[in-house]
């Protein structure tokens, strides 16, 4: 009789697809507010996003003349060049020629350098909210990444072969994927939220319920 018993609760627990679909179809004015809700907020975040501009500049890797070589492909150490990119060396370097009052790690992730795989070339790219720094500013971290790299690696096989120019536009923002992404992080919690208060709907039965929740 218990086992009966708690087989009938436990299969009224149960939840069904028959029951989902219809606390959305019982709770859609909830969903239909939290989607909206994301939507006004997804509007707002991309409307607010703060206006960035990106320069870049080339590095190039050529013939070393000590060590000899092949040009024409980035150096097999690629790892220790990219460490020393990004090393607090180089960074404060950077920060502290031109006073920007940030950190290192603010400036490293205001920054990227990324080997064209195949090629002798790495690009090294600066984002920032004044576009006439960040010219001046990606090609300092060169100038300080090849400095580091020669006392470090020994290595003069690193030269600029472009210099940066500034940016005469800011990156684009993606208001419709971002808007989008919202819309859908709203849909999914507008569903979760009808499908719980379908649960706990189903689950008070009686006043004792109740007062014991």
């Amino acid at each position: 009789m218990n086992d009966e018993k708690w087989s009938n609760e436990n299969e009224e627990s149960l939840i069904q697809i028959s029951d989902v679909l219809h606390w959305i179809k019982k709770f859609w004015r909830i969903i239909v507010l939290i989607v909206s809700v994301s939507a006004i907020g997804g509007y707002y975040y991309a409307d607010t996003r703060p206006v960035i501009y990106r320069s870049s500049t080339k590095l190039m890797f050529i013939k070393n003349r000590h060590l000899g070589g092949e040009s024409g492909v980035v150096p097999s150490n690629m790892a220790s060049y990219l460490e020393i990119s990004r090393s607090d060396q180089v960074m404060e370097a950077v920060i502290n020629k031109y006073n920007l009052g940030i950190t290192p790690n603010t400036l490293r992730n205001r920054f990227s350098i990324d080997p064209i795989w195949g090629t002798e070339f790495l690009t090294v790219s600066y984002k920032d909210t004044e576009p006439a720094m960040t010219a001046i500013i990606v090609d300092e971290i060169s100038n300080q990444f090849i400095k580091s790299a020669r006392e470090i690696l020994y290595a003069e096989n690193l030269i600029i072969l472009e210099k940066a120019k500034n940016p005469t536009s800011p990156i684009k923002v993606e208001k419709v994927k971002i808007i989008g992404m919202f819309l859908l992080l709203g849909i999914i919690s507008g569903i979760i939220s009808a499908v719980i208060l379908g649960f706990i709907t189903k689950r008070i039965r009686n006043p004792n319920e109740i007062e014991q929740i």
